[in-house]
C-alpha cells in the first residue's frame, strides 16, 4: 500500500524473452535532479537499473508491493516514451507488463490507486495496439506494453520478468 508520509513510492514493469528475463528498477530522489537522474513528475526524479527475475502479473504486483510500492502507471505520453527509451537502451525487444488490469467492476484501472501521484487530468491515458483491447476468449484481464509503446490485453498468468520503479517523493 502506498503511504505518502513515507519518502518512497515505487512501480513495477514486467519483461522477458526466450534468452533471459530482466527486472528494470528505477531509483528516484527529490528534486533538483542530480546527474544521471531524470524528472518523473513535478517533484520526483528517477534512475533506471536492471535485475533478472521472472513473474506473472499477480506475482509481479505482489513482489513490487513488498519491495517497492506497485506496478508502473503510465499516465501520459512523456512517461511512456521515457520508459520505452530506457528499455531500448538495454537492447530488449519483448513485451512488458504494466499496472493496468480489469478491476472488480470489469473496467480497466491502474494497480496503483494513489491519484496524487498521477499528472493532473492524465489518469485516462491509454495507448492500445490496433485491434486491442479485445479480451480474447474472455481471459485477458492484464496489460502488457510492446517495445513500440503500444498496449495489449493478455492473460495475467503469462510469465515475464520484472521492471521496478523506486521513487522518492518530496513530502514538504
Amino acid at each position: 500500500m502506498v503511504q505518502l508520509s513515507s519518502t518512497l513510492i515505487n512501480f513495477l514493469f514486467i519483461f522477458g524473452d526466450s534468452i533471459g528475463v530482466w527486472i528494470l528498477c528505477v531509483y528516484c530522489v527529490v528534486l533538483p535532479c542530480v546527474t544521471g537522474f531524470s524528472t518523473l513528475h513535478t517533484n520526483l526524479c528517477s534512475e533506471i537499473y536492471f535485475v533478472n527475475m521472472s513473474k506473472n502479473w499477480t506475482e509481479a504486483q505482489s513482489y513490487c508491493r513488498e519491495n517497492y510500492t506497485d506496478l508502473v502507471t503510465i499516465d501520459n505520453p512523456e512517461e511512456m516514451n521515457r520508459v520505452i527509451n530506457s528499455v531500448n537502451l538495454t537492447g530488449y525487444t519483448g513485451p512488458a507488463w504494466i499496472g493496468l488490469e480489469k478491476g472488480n467492476s470489469w473496467n480497466w484501472q491502474w494497480s496503483l490507486e494513489e491519484r496524487r501521484l498521477y499528472s493532473d487530468g492524465q489518469t485516462g491515458f491509454s495507448n492500445w495496439n490496433s485491434g486491442q483491447c479485445d479480451n480474447y476468449e474472455g481471459k485477458e484481464h492484464c496489460v502488457q506494453m510492446y517495445p513500440s509503446g503500444k498496449w495489449n490485453d493478455i492473460c495475467c498468468d503469462e510469465t515475464f520478468s520484472v521492471e521496478a520503479l523506486k521513487v522518492t517523493r518530496d513530502t514538504s
